[in-house]
């Protein structure tokens, strides 16, 4: 629904819902103008102008540019290690800041392995499944990297946050969501209420050991990994991506990434299980499978 602003004639578009709950049909811009006071700097006498809001939040009249140079001699500067580039801030930003390369500088990532143990492989296993790693961009230009596995069952939900805990060293973050999920009636299921269980980590180390595997799907070398590392991953896998048939004693991984199954594939194969890969099929939407015993594994539910 198109609505005319009656000042400046531009036209917006609004949800009907949305448009019945305006209380006036002036743009926000010029509902704005004229609503500005001026503030005068007390050093150099520039003049700025600010909504009547913001002044009374203002600590001081001086301009960025006055105070700035109040504080010059006692700024810090600091020194990007990588691409040499300096950077002055004030001395109270300085103290806080954890490290001294550029927001926008290609860090130098560590090669620092995952841990070679049943919890390393664990780990790694349930970000190549349900888990994901993500790079989000702050409104103040800075990254945060963070590691999350969103399930709806509580005990894969709290394993994973015990095992991420030890391995890491760092204490995860959790959160429950329910929320009504969209079914799909071709398939005959109906909307129904699903409560998730959210267990994340924020740490840009362990982003750069994960990101090879999980977002350069690379998965060199773990095959070669120690008999507890491969033992974990397939754990790891089964729990986020497998089930387990108790009546014909059969467990089987699903994926669309081949190169992922057959990694897994040779995974159980070491561990002395006959492996097999079945699919994709013309109706599995490119979805595929490997099948081994269940003799000795089970699956956190």
């Amino acid at each position: 629904m198109n609505i005319t602003c009656p000042k400046c004639g531009i036209d917006r578009r609004y949800p009907p819902s949305t448009a019945s709950r305006l209380k006036s049909h002036i743009c926000r811009k010029c509902e704005n103008a004229g609503k500005t006071n001026s503030v005068t700097c007390s050093t150099c006498g520039k003049v700025r102008h600010f909504r009547p809001a913001t002044i009374t939040r203002l600590k001081t009249h001086e301009c960025k540019e006055c105070i700035d140079k109040a504080f010059a001699s006692e700024r810090t500067v600091l020194t990007c290690p990588h691409c040499g580039a300096t950077r002055s801030h004030r001395p109270s930003i300085g103290d806080r800041r954890a490290t001294q390369s550029c927001l926008n500088c290609p860090r130098h990532i560590p090669n620092v392995p995952i841990p070679d143990t049943f919890d390393g492989g664990y780990v790694l296993g349930v970000i190549m499944g349900d888990g994901l790693i993500a790079c989000l961009n702050q409104k103040s230009g800075s990254k945060t990297y963070i590691l999350k596995l969103s399930v709806t069952s509580k005990a894969f939900a709290d394993r994973f946050r015990d095992t991420l805990h030890r391995v890491t060293g760092h204490k995860p973050w959790e959160t429950v969501c329910t929320s009504v999920k969209n079914g799909d009636p071709k398939l005959g299921f109906r909307p129904k209420e699903v409560t998730e269980y959210i267990v994340g980590l924020t740490n840009r180390d362990w982003y750069d050991r994960l990101k090879p595997f999980k977002k350069d799907r690379d998965f060199t070398g773990i095959v070669e990994r120690s008999e507890d590392f491969r033992r974990g991953f397939f754990q790891g896998m089964l729990d986020s991506e497998g089930y387990i048939n108790e009546e014909k004693n059969r467990l089987a991984i699903s994926n669309k990434d081949m190169g992922l199954l057959v990694t897994v594939a040779f995974v159980a194969k070491s561990l002395g299980m006959n492996a097999t890969i079945n699919g994709p099929y013309e109706n599995s939407r490119g979805v595929a499978k490997v099948s081994a015993s269940s003799k000795g594994w089970s699956k956190t539910v």
